[in-house]
């Protein structure tokens, strides 16, 4: 039964990294210069939305992708934005001046 238990949680753990590793890779790609807002959405609609344990009928998990990327992409996007600004930001106001 212990056993059981520990097979759930590693798998628990397993889809979480899997998740986490493929959002940053979507979201907070290191060039969002070069990613557009287009391009993000439809991967994570091709892609990382099916591959998820969504526990929705098969009919549902087209719009189930569709709402939650339309809902990360103006979430996340804007917060991936700001993190780079942040980053230029501080990076050159640690810069001397001569």
């Amino acid at each position: 039964m212990f056993a059981q238990v520990a097979d759930a949680a590693s798998d628990e753990e397993t889809k979480y990294a899997t998740c986490v590793t493929n959002m940053t890779a979507t979201f907070w790609a290191t060039d969002s210069a070069a990613t557009t807002p287009l391009s993000q959405f439809n991967a994570y609609v091709g892609t990382v939305c099916p591959a998820l344990d969504l526990r929705v009928p098969n009919g549902v998990v087209t719009a189930a992708c569709f709402h939650s990327g339309y809902f990360l992409l103006k979430t996340l996007r804007p917060l991936a934005e700001a993190g780079v600004l942040d980053s230029l930001n501080s990076v050159t106001d640690s810069v001397p001046t001569y």
